[in-house]
């Protein structure tokens, strides 16, 4: 029996001299947005320059903190 996969989160990893100082470009931004295009997860995170930002793929929203996997499974439920 197969089981099926839900991704619940895409995280984007990148060296802080690709970020240009520190902050995250509309290139990155537009990279993970095109890789969860494929995924559908419903949350992207982007660590660059020791800064982890976490949103919600459907409304760009920014959240304060990482959720924990209970509160990213219950998304999918």
């Amino acid at each position: 029996k197969q089981q099926e996969i839900y991704p619940l989160l895409v995280v984007e990893c990148k060296a802080y001299k690709q970020t240009a100082g520190g902050s995250f470009s509309q290139k990155l931004a537009s990279q993970l947005l095109g890789y969860n295009y494929y995924i559908g997860a419903p949350f992207i995170g982007i660590n660059a320059a020791g800064v982890f930002q976490v949103f919600d793929s459907k409304t760009s929203q920014k959240l304060s903190d990482l959720p924990t996997y209970q509160a990213l499974n219950a998304y999918l439920q």
